[in-house]
Formats: C-alpha cells, sequence, structure tokens
C-alpha cells in the first residue's frame, strides 16, 4: 500500500471519529478508511455526498492523483480562495488564476484554469453540476459580493455570495481548450465588507474526454 494511502486514511479515520482515540491495532482504520479514500481519489466521491473524512482528503490530496482517475471520466471538485479586507482599494479578484496555483493549501490546481495538470487544452471537457462558497465567518447582509463564473472570455454564470454558501446547482459545459475563472468582486451598491473574509470556491462536475 502506498505510503500517502495510509497516511490519507489516517487522515480520513481522525476526521471521521474526533472523539475517539486510535486503537492500538490500525487494521481497523484501514478497512474502514482505505477503501473510502480509493473512492475519494479516484473521484467517485461527490463534494455534496461527501461525509467528514472524505472533505478531509479531498482537501489534502497529493499531485499524482490524477493517475487514480478513470481513463473515461471523473467527478472533480476544484478550488481557489481568495482574502478579502475591509477597506482595500481593489474591489475585485480573479479566481481560478494565478495567484494560488501550487499553493495546495489554498487551491487545487497546478495551472491557471487548468485541473490537476490535464488542462482542459488535452481535449479534456469538464461539465459543471454545482458552484459553492465556503467562508471563514458567517456571511451578513453587509458583505454583498457578487460572484461570476466565467468560461473563455464570456460570463456564464452571476449569484452573490451568500447564495453560493448552500450550494448553487449550475449546468454550465467547459469545453476542451478552454479556461475557466471566478470573479468576486464587490457590488456596486454597497462597498464595504463587515469585517476580513476568506473564501473558498469550489466548482464540482464531470471531467471526461472531449
Amino acid at each position: 500500500m502506498d505510503n500517502y494511502i495510509q497516511q490519507a486514511a489516517l487522515q480520513w479515520w481522525k476526521a471521521e471519529h474526533p472523539d475517539r482515540d486510535l486503537p492500538s491495532c490500525r487494521g481497523d482504520i484501514y478497512a474502514e478508511a482505505v477503501p473510502r479514500v480509493r473512492r475519494v481519489f479516484a473521484g467517485q466521491v461527490r463534494w455534496s455526498e461527501a461525509s467528514a473524512g472524505d472533505k478531509a482528503v479531498w482537501i489534502g490530496r497529493p499531485r499524482d492523483v490524477a493517475k487514480f482517475l478513470t481513463a473515461e471520466s471523473a467527478w472533480a471538485n476544484f478550488y481557489d480562495t481568495v482574502d478579502l479586507v475591509p477597506g482595500a482599494e481593489q474591489h475585485s479578484f480573479r479566481m481560478f488564476g494565478n495567484a494560488n496555483v501550487g499553493n495546495f493549501f489554498l487551491t487545487n490546481l497546478q495551472c491557471a484554469g487548468t485541473p490537476y495538470g490535464y488542462g482542459l487544452g488535452y481535449d479534456v471537457d469538464f461539465d459543471i453540476s454545482q458552484m459553492y462558497a465556503v467562508a471563514s465567518r458567517p456571511v451578513t447582509a453587509d458583505d454583498t459580493l457578487v460572484v461570476d463564473l466565467i468560461v473563455g472570455a464570456g460570463t456564464a454564470a452571476t449569484m452573490v455570495l451568500g447564495d453560493l454558501i448552500a450550494g448553487w446547482p449550475l449546468s454550465v459545459a467547459v469545453p476542451a481548450r478552454k479556461n475557466f475563472s471566478v470573479r468576486v468582486h464587490k457590488s456596486e451598491y454597497r462597498t464595504r465588507l463587515a469585517g476580513p473574509l476568506t473564501v473558498r470556491i469550489h466548482l464540482e462536475g464531470q471531467v471526461h474526454p472531449a
């Protein structure tokens, strides 16, 4: 068994059972956790259906996860992170670009707008089924932020941040050889935030050959 599979299995088990000590015999952990970890690495677990352990493993999975993905299709969840500060002069932020690429604590992209090194230029389509956000604190009425999903040079969907906290179903196709990005910007009617805010945007859907 690969070492990072073992490490992920322990990570999964700890997230699933935060109040339990590790048993002296780890056979039970591996019997429960390893099959599930392999399913997560294979892209067979949807984030919207994932358990605490699944999410812990998904966010921390290694760069070579691509070898676990099936050749025909895989369920994928791509994310990127942005820090927003009240009073900052910058009012618009482009995500899934170059800012966080390579930092897997903030994003799981290896190239701008191109997941897992597939690069959508390699005849791979990405059909986005859901978009959602995870915020560092509760979003208030003062945090009127607008989120645009951009495919190529056009806007494919626009919504407010508050709607994304619960998740927003989409049906947006990103064709092969086209990049995607997300723009987060302040509303033209409000220019202030209630406080510092870190937002992680997730795009979830099917990746398959064009």
